[in-house]
């Protein structure tokens, strides 16, 4: 049994997998490290950084494993699962939540748990918030957004000459220095995207793709809901909120998804409210 982790956003859960770093540095081709023009680009616009309060935008994205996971986790080579997960962007904050699975197939013995949940972020703010199953019941996991993207700025985009629609929208490629591959789309103006959602690029990220998992929009929606953020207690220090393996287990269906060979095939399963 397991804990889906790669497709987490932080990286310490009870996982088999948190032995595994999600990301593997790999040499730029040299062809790109000649002047990269998007350095110029994220000084302006962190020089003018202000409220993001634009028309209001809803993202479904789906996640994969690729088939290269198994020479870290062999037993995913018996599975082909989809995740759903959306962000809703609002009048200065966004909201990134899991949603729903679906398991084409599932050969394995193994048990994979799903715990609930969302990442918001507050532009006005400048705060990173994360609420989840996994924590203790009124808790909230906060980090600092301008910490978070700079982090992201040492990955050192590079913008490629490569275009393509994702969703009907029109997106440009780049290549962090570790081999990962974002499509943003510059007619978005949202420094947002999947998984923990911080990114240092000029537009919002429709894909991302790590050396094991591939995130992709297949739904773009305007004037979507209001954001809200959470009510809780914010705390820097995950450790202290984080639910013991065995209180995780017994989480009720509103928290977690459990995948296993009990799973019904081909179908959407989504957290019971």
């Amino acid at each position: 049994m397991y804990f889906n982790h790669a497709l987490m956003p932080e990286a310490s859960c009870l996982s088999y997998c948190s032995r595994y770093p999600l990301f593997i540095t790999s040499p730029i081709p040299q062809n790109m490290k000649k002047k990269n023009p998007l350095n110029s680009i994220l000084a302006l616009l962190f020089l003018s950084y202000a409220p993001l309060t634009g028309q209001s935008i809803k993202v479904v994205y789906h996640a994969t494993a690729k088939e290269n996971i198994q020479e870290i986790l062999p037993e995913l080579s018996q599975q082909k699962i989809i995740y759903s997960y959306s962000l809703t962007i609002n009048h200065g904050a966004s909201k990134y939540c899991r949603d729903s699975v679906y398991v084409i197939y599932d050969r394995s013995d193994s048990k994979e748990y799903w715990p609930y949940k969302e990442v918001y972020k507050d532009y006005n703010n400048g705060v990173w918030l994360e609420k989840s199953g996994s924590y203790m019941e009124g808790y909230l996991y906060e980090q600092g957004l301008d910490e978070l993207r700079e982090r992201n700025t040492r990955q050192q985009w590079a913008l490629t000459s490569e275009q393509k629609a994702i969703a009907g929208i029109p997106c440009r490629q780049a290549i962090a220095k570790n081999g990962d591959v974002a499509w943003f789309a510059p007619d978005i103006p949202y420094l947002d995207g999947p998984q923990d959602g911080v990114f240092s690029l000029p537009g919002l990220v429709l894909e991302y793709e790590t050396q094991y998992y591939k995130w992709s929009a297949v739904e773009v929606l305007f004037n979507a809901q209001t954001v809200a953020l959470p009510d809780g207690i914010r705390t820097h220090k995950k450790n202290t909120i984080q639910l013991s393996y065995n209180d995780i287990m017994s989480l009720g269906k509103d928290k977690l998804i459990i995948i296993d060979a009990q799973t019904p095939l081909e179908t959407w399963l989504k957290f019971e409210q």
